[in-house]
């Protein structure tokens, strides 16, 4: 049983229009006896299915290396666009339905090569940060003892921060935390306890395990932040010992990549906070305007 369920919203969008001009390697590895991804494969007017863009087709209809036809791939482009050039003279495309479906289609693909150009900038920021190798022993040895236990825990996982702090108040005043969790977390566990986890699992952040192996069997701990936005309460079950010791090369690189993806989650916070602030002149949200549910269905 996994421990954590974190949800994660994703756009629903089409796929952007196929590039040209993939890697030798990758066309090598799917098959296609080619040197040149810009290889054209077909021709329908003054549109071309390239070599590069044949390889994105095959796997956006689902198709492994073994399992595809190519000539079958190919027609099938070559019908579509047949029938598409032909819906363009008639003016089909100019229609008020399909004009709107199109331009929904254009707002996707331009989400989906945001959301592309997001990450990359992510990733970008991320991969400045470099964790000392002092940090790391440092923070080796004041958790060193952590890495030899497991623990049993169940959570609760829940969206902002006031329902947190209503949480926090039942369980101050008594709560049974599995009553409250059944009644509140967004997680399919509802409360139930984990499989036995450790210290180095990889199912953990940083700052959920310094949580968790800080605490003592029966005892919940404070409200930890995740990522994804969500804020997890933990309560122990039992806290078992399983190793006698857990030296520092075993876990440095464990160490070292948690100590990174933290501090990386911090400096894209910090630096999309500076470029909110400096657009701030630039933003306008107009939230007299937002539908609501019922309005939608209507």
């Amino acid at each position: 049983m996994a421990l954590l369920f974190i949800s994660a919203l994703l756009v629903a969008s089409t796929q952007p229009p196929p590039i040209p001009g993939m890697p030798v390697e990758s066309l090598r590895q799917a098959g296609i006896p080619v040197t040149d991804p810009e290889a054209i494969l077909a021709r329908v007017g003054q549109s071309v299915l390239t070599v590069g863009q044949y390889i994105t087709l095959r796997e956006a209809y689902g198709y492994s290396q073994e399992n595809a036809d190519p000539e079958e791939i190919v027609e099938t482009w070559v019908e579509q666009e047949v029938v598409c050039q032909e819906a363009e003279k008639l003016g089909i495309a100019e229609k008020r339905a399909v004009k709107s479906s199109l331009a929904q289609l254009d707002f996707l693909y331009d989400l989906n090569r945001k959301q592309i150009l997001f990450e990359a900038w992510v990733s970008e920021i991320s991969h400045q940060v470099q964790v000392p190798e002092r940090e790391v022993k440092a923070y080796y040895k004041k958790h060193k003892d952590e890495f030899n236990y497991q623990a049993k825990v169940s959570q609760i996982m829940v969206a902002d921060s006031l329902t947190v702090d209503h949480i926090v108040n039942q369980l101050n005043d008594g709560a049974d935390f599995a009553e409250v969790a059944r009644k509140y977390t967004l997680d399919p566990l509802k409360g139930e306890a984990s499989e036995f986890i450790g210290r180095g699992s990889q199912q953990l952040t940083l700052a959920m395990e310094d949580a968790i192996f800080a605490s003592e069997p029966g005892e919940i701990t404070e409200p930890v932040k995740v990522p994804e936005g969500f804020i997890l309460i933990f309560k122990i079950h039992q806290m078992v010992k399983v190793r006698k010791e857990t030296g520092f090369d075993e876990v440095k690189d464990y160490i070292e990549a948690l100590m990174a993806e933290e501090l990386a989650q911090e400096l894209v916070s910090e630096k999309l906070n500076s470029l909110q602030t400096q657009a701030r002149d630039d933003v306008s949200i107009f939230r007299e305007n937002l539908p609501f549910p019922d309005e939608e269905e209507r």
